[in-house]
């Protein structure tokens, strides 16, 4: 690292520990070792430095505002792992605003013609100099391309990838020391956050990345007249450049009170939750920022959705659970619910399960015989977290996020209508869904699936045994040689009897029940008219059973 670069991180720590003291927060000065970063006349006010009791939240949240750029972006990042940080900083961390003044209109110039490789004037045939927002990473424009069509340019603020990285290296040496001088903290893994923040920022400054998840949202929405998502111009569109449809019209939030809206708020609210459920049940993908300036409404009275810089993706796996755990809110039945949290996350094996089930049955035994207007989204998300963290069980961040989306979007929808409920409208669309995953044509297909992977097991067997074989008689730390008495190596030998029998009578079993389902779904390649995997699925089975029965009557 060269000397101007190491000056740089210097000032930035003075900065940051300037900013702390200023706000209160002197204690975590002393705990990080970053007073010798402070004036002298700062040093000596020793009271400055005692723990503090209160506003903590409010005060850290003042302060990332301070620091701005990759700080705001920390905090917003935070805002969305309701799983590790408290419900007090987290409603701070949703207030931060990323507003920064705009970058000359020469650097955007320049930015877009190193990108593009052509003159700004041979792309568009007009573009305005002042853009129409402006944030930390990058500003908006609007523009017009030689056709004639309207577009927004986003363009990356020129150096804010090194000041990232900048920061986010002084954020691992700050995590680093938390964790070894602050005990209270360290249960929230600050290492763990700053590295997911690394990749999370990584992501949000390639607009290839998000030009990726809007072409994805397109998909969503494909189906609904009355939506839209901007269509990108990827001739246009670089890793610091990215050009989409110009949407004309006006943020929800613009409304005083959500009140006089171009459409019915019924019918916007309606419209949210079917794309938040639709998209995660069966597109596996939802917009995980659906904030009130996210959300625009036209002059022709249609909805259009904007900044998919954070998406949410879930697998095919998390999403039937999901769907589950969907399904017992619908019901109002708390076994399922409990059920569905324990099957989404992992408790330590250390954890009392029955316990840990009771307390989520007592928590949420609100829920039994409630009408679907009763069930509030956001109660049910903090009460969950509030015992994931009791019991120290991990969720995986995906399902954080679009429980945060959804806590978002039923924040939107009550400002439309407070009586307006989240459960009872997306309950046809899981009924829907659940419909669908239980036809026999799915299950069928599930099934297809299970014996396809059933046939790779078996063609990848006999190698995958000797492999084990050549380790058994290679490796001198298995062959374990116990001098025993004759009683119980006896004993020891009819146990290992038992269990054999019992292991072959499980694998026999599946084998014979493996091989009919072959057989019904009529799987590729045929031999005498068979599929041929169950011929010699039904071959291995007649092996097991005379081994069987050869060890069942052998002494």
């Amino acid at each position: 690292m060269g000397f101007t670069q190491t000056y740089k991180d210097f000032k930035r720590v003075q900065q940051i520990t300037n900013v702390l003291f200023n706000q209160e927060l002197g204690y975590f000065i002393e705990k990080l070792n970053l007073k010798s970063h402070l004036p002298f006349s700062k040093r000596i006010q020793i009271t400055k430095f005692s723990k503090p009791k209160d506003t903590v939240p409010q005060r850290l949240r003042k302060s990332m505002e301070e620091l701005g750029g990759s700080f705001v972006k920390l905090g917003q990042l935070l805002s969305l792992r309701a799983d590790l940080v408290p419900k007090e900083y987290i409603e701070e961390f949703t207030r931060l605003q990323d507003n920064v003044k705009p970058f000359p209109y020469e650097l955007v110039k320049q930015t877009i013609e190193s990108e593009l490789k052509k003159p700004l004037n041979k792309i568009f045939s007009s573009f305005e100099k002042t853009p129409i927002a402006s944030a930390s990473i990058g500003q908006v424009h609007e523009a017009a391309l030689k056709d004639g069509t309207k577009v927004a340019v986003k363009v990356q603020r020129p150096g804010i990838g090194q000041m990232f990285e900048t920061d986010i290296d002084l954020m691992y040496h700050l995590a680093r020391m938390l964790e070894k001088h602050v005990p209270e903290v360290k249960a929230f893994n600050p290492v763990g956050i700053v590295q997911e923040f690394d990749k999370y920022t990584t992501k949000e400054m390639d607009y290839l990345h998000e030009a990726k998840n809007i072409q994805q949202y397109r998909e969503v929405v494909k189906s609904e007249k009355n939506v839209i998502v901007p269509e990108v111009y990827w001739d246009y569109t670089t890793q610091k450049v990215l050009t989409m449809q110009f949407i004309d019209g006006v943020k929800i939030n613009s409304f005083k009170d959500y009140k006089n809206l171009t459409i019915k708020g019924d019918h916007l609210a309606n419209t949210l939750v079917k794309l938040f459920v639709k998209g995660v049940l069966y597109y596996q993908f939802f917009h995980a920022d659906p904030h009130p300036g996210n959300i625009l409404l036209t002059k022709d009275k249609k909805i259009a959705l904007l900044d998919f810089g954070i998406a949410g993706r879930v697998t095919p796996e998390l999403t039937e659970k999901i769907g589950k755990l969907y399904l017992g809110l619908v019901d109002a039945d708390a076994n399922v619910i409990s059920d569905g949290l324990i099957n989404i996350g992992v408790i330590p094996l250390s954890v009392n399960k029955e316990e840990f089930r009771s307390d989520l049955i007592d928590a949420w035994s609100k829920y039994y015989d409630t009408s679907l207007n009763q069930i509030n989204m956001s109660g049910f998300f903090w009460d969950s977290m509030r015992l994931g963290r009791k019991y120290s069980m991990k969720f995986p961040p995906e399902y954080i996020l679009l429980m945060k989306s959804m806590i978002t979007t039923e924040g939107v929808i009550k400002k439309l209508n407070p009586e307006f409920n989240f459960v009872k409208t997306s309950k046809p669309i899981i009924d829907s869904y659940v419909k669908e995953r239980t036809s026999t044509k799915n299950i069928l297909k599930g099934a297809k699936k299970t014996l396809i992977d059933f046939k790779d097991l078996m063609t990848r067997f006999p190698t995958d045994a000797q492999k084990m074989l050549d380790r058994i008689q290679s490796d001198e730390q298995m062959k374990i040689d116990l001098d025993i008495d004759e009683d119980i190596k006896k004993f020891t030998l009819e146990m290992d009897r038992s269990a054999k029998r019992l292991t072959l009578g499980v694998l026999l079993s599946a084998l014979v029940l493996a091989s009919s389902m072959m057989i019904l779904a009529k799987i590729p390649p045929f031999f005498w008219g068979l599929p041929l995997y169950s011929v010699i699925g039904l071959a291995i089975s007649c092996i097991l059973l005379l081994k069987l029965v050869m060890l069942s009557f052998k002494k």
